[in-house]
């Protein structure tokens, strides 16, 4: 009876710590492979900046970034989402800051930013391109009225010849 009791109380006990160790409310570390998915998806976030060629990969906790960037402050908020990302122990920065771009990219920048930090536009998943003075427009707007104003804000932008407008309305009616 004495070591039935026992068996028990060890079963009790290991059934206890099992269940313990699945209980979604403990804190675990998240994996590499969870770091990079986060961080990679903050990135295609946001607004302000263009990250689109930062390069993330992470070992043990370690987040490496490396790619390009065409300011400092584009370096500096990879920095800044990589460090608020949950997991990341540490930060090993290899992003080059290549400033020397075309006027073409440069207003491709200035379109872009001054788009998304408009409050009366609603821009989703914002592309834009320029090649010799022609704008492509890619993305997602709520409106054909906001389709209209955002062709009329690229216009006003010196250097813009031509406007190929690609967006896709959500509420054509």
């Amino acid at each position: 009876m004495k070591d039935l009791t026992v068996v028990s109380v060890v079963a009790l006990l290991l059934f206890a710590w099992l269940s313990m160790s699945n209980a979604p409310g403990l804190p675990r570390a998240p994996s590499d492979r969870w770091i990079q998915t986060t961080l990679e998806s903050e990135m295609e976030r946001d607004a302000l900046f263009d990250l689109d060629h930062v390069r993330v990969t992470v070992d043990h906790g370690t987040v490496k970034l490396g790619g390009t960037v065409r300011t400092g402050d584009e370096r500096g908020e990879a920095e800044v989402l990589a460090m608020a990302t949950h997991g990341a122990q540490a930060i090993q920065d290899d992003i080059q800051v290549m400033p020397n771009v075309s006027r073409s990219v440069k207003l491709d920048k200035e379109i872009r930013s001054d788009l998304l930090e408009n409050p009366m536009l609603r821009i989703r998943d914002l592309r834009v391109q320029m090649v010799d003075g022609d704008v492509s427009l890619h993305g997602i707007v709520h409106h054909h009225d906001e389709k209209k104003r955002v062709d009329e804000l690229v216009a006003l932008v010196p250097g813009v010849d031509a406007i190929n407008d690609r967006m896709e309305v959500l509420h054509p009616v």
